[in-house]
């Protein structure tokens, strides 16, 4: 019996043993980050604090959570690289907390001052900013702006690792393009520059190449020179080997080539192309942005037919298309009105447009799906 007791007291000091011992060092780095989207605090040891936001190490995980400073409500112990980016954290939160309630004009007025720091940079915190402008531009419809800081987000994040704003309705991962901004413009956006981008280490070629696109559907005054054609071969040249595996890229490249190349048969095979994917892709927004596209490209041409079915495709858009993107379905019907303006045609144009709105299916859609069959090119 007494052999029996003394083989468990040395067991249970054994097991006693076995316990390690809080290490006090590590004790001491511990911190609470106390977030704004959820209501418990994170517990553990801070792995970095820097200009995307803070990394906390959570007991047991080997993957530090990384928390934006828009989401990063107070960190105590406070530290002196926490202190320095405290305001940042402020404008931060205030900027993603507006915009998510559709205050879209006081966000944009805060993101602007934070796109020095955040724009064209890898990171949760630059993800915000550049999406919080896209968004806020868009919103008050200033598609030319929103193509810098597009191009910023889709260098700042994929989806996956996006933590913010959910953009089931903004991006296509499988694309690889922001929805809501196609490389087509109206008559609005008045600039002829879309501004500068960063410098070469600062950019991906893909990025490069979008706003190489973008800027030539923009201007207008060199579609269908040979200026037009020397900047679409120097952007294949940037795309080259990207074409199988990028649809987004290669969208991008039917559409602009439709508006701008030179050659008539370059533009007549790439809104074939276009066509193609209408069929495969009805109903989608890659419907919505071949048909603007295609509606742009036949106005382009020089004759009077062509043009009439260019205005066709984009009562399409207005007619059937809305639901997809109210602001692009103003933006097909915009520019509609500028050709019926300018074949003397503005107060038929007018009632056609009015017409098309109040239509979802009936007379006037079968009246354009008719037309388009019978003008198939």
């Amino acid at each position: 019996m007494v052999l029996y007791v003394a083989i468990l007291s040395l067991g249970m000091i054994v097991g006693i043993a076995a316990e390690p011992a809080p290490d006090p060092k590590l004790e001491s780095k511990r911190s609470t980050l106390v977030r704004w989207s959820v209501d418990e605090p994170v517990a553990g040891v801070v792995d970095a604090i820097d200009r995307q936001g803070i990394e906390i190490r959570v007991d047991g995980q080997v993957i530090p959570i990384s928390v934006p400073w828009y989401d990063v409500r107070a960190l105590t112990p406070e530290t002196g690289e926490y202190r320095a980016y405290r305001q940042t954290a402020e404008d931060a939160w205030r900027a993603h907390t507006r915009l998510v309630r559709g205050d879209f004009f006081s966000a944009e007025s805060i993101y602007n001052e934070l796109s020095g720091q955040y724009l064209w940079r890898v990171g949760p915190q630059s993800a915000d900013v550049s999406l919080g402008l896209v968004r806020c531009r868009l919103d008050r419809g200033d598609r030319v702006d929103a193509v810098l800081p597009m191009l910023s987000w889709l260098r700042a994040t994929t989806v996956d690792r996006f933590s913010g704003l959910r953009l089931v309705d903004e991006y296509d991962e499988a694309f690889g393009v922001f929805v809501g901004l196609p490389p087509v413009f109206g008559s609005d956006d008045r600039v002829e520059r879309l501004g500068k981008l960063p410098g070469v280490d600062r950019i991906t070629d893909r990025q490069r190449a979008i706003f190489g696109y973008y800027q030539l559907a923009l201007d207008r005054s060199v579609h269908h020179t040979p200026e037009a054609q020397m900047v679409l071969d120097e952007l294949t040249e940037l795309v080259r080997g990207r074409e199988g595996r990028d649809s987004g890229m290669r969208l991008i490249e039917e559409m602009v080539i439709a508006q701008a190349h030179p050659d008539s048969q370059k533009r007549l095979a790439s809104r074939a192309a276009l066509r193609r994917r209408i069929r495969t892709d009805r109903d989608t927004w890659v419907e919505l942005w071949a048909r603007l596209a295609i509606g742009v490209s036949l106005m382009g041409e020089g004759d009077v037919e062509s043009n009439e079915r260019g205005v066709i495709e984009l009562i399409h858009v207005v007619v059937r298309l809305d639901h997809l993107s109210h602001p692009l379905s103003d933006l097909a019907s915009q520019i509609a009105n500028e050709y019926f303006v300018r074949t003397d045609r503005a107060q038929w144009g007018a009632e056609l447009m009015l017409e098309a709105r109040s239509v979802s299916t009936g007379g006037l859609t079968q009246s354009i799906l008719s037309k388009e069959h019978d003008a198939h090119e």
